[in-house]
């Protein structure tokens, strides 16, 4: 009697092992699925295009004396899975991937060429216009598309 116990809880343990294996099979492949699909997300075609600002003058401190910078202009423009940034003279280009979509505007996250730092771009659905996140200590910019 004793053994009939013990060769039916190894034989409930098995399966619960299969179930469990099994869902975790199955738990893997949904997130690994749900992964997929929002590095896949892009914004729409309709927000493609040049955007152009100024980036505010601003002064920081250099060791031992305040640097004023100038106000200078900056154009951003969006295309299918990469952007370009011009700052003055300096332009950089990079991918860049849709972080979040909210109801009024997305969040793309961009890794430029040769910049250690991404740049963090909100789209605005509304109002043809972005906003770049100055990497400190640059301002923040609101850019217009043209």
């Amino acid at each position: 009697m004793k053994n009939n116990l013990y060769f039916r809880q190894q034989k409930e343990y098995r399966i619960m092992n299969v179930r469990l294996i099994l869902l975790l099979f199955l738990f893997t492949f949904v997130t690994n699925e749900a992964s997929t699909q929002t590095l896949r997300k892009s914004i729409k075609r309709k927000y493609f295009g040049t955007y152009e600002g100024q980036i505010n003058g601003y002064k920081f401190d250099a060791g031992d004396k305040l640097v004023e910078v100038n106000p200078i202009p900056i154009q951003i423009e969006i295309n299918s899975g990469y952007l370009t940034i011009q700052i003055g003279k300096l332009t950089t280009r990079g991918d860049f991937e849709v972080l979040f979509e909210a109801d009024d505007y997305y969040v793309l996250d961009a890794t430029m060429e040769n910049q250690n730092v991404g740049e963090r771009i909100v789209v605005y659905k509304k109002g043809k216009k972005i906003s770049r996140d100055g990497l400190y200590p640059q301002p923040s910019t609101l850019l217009f598309q043209h």
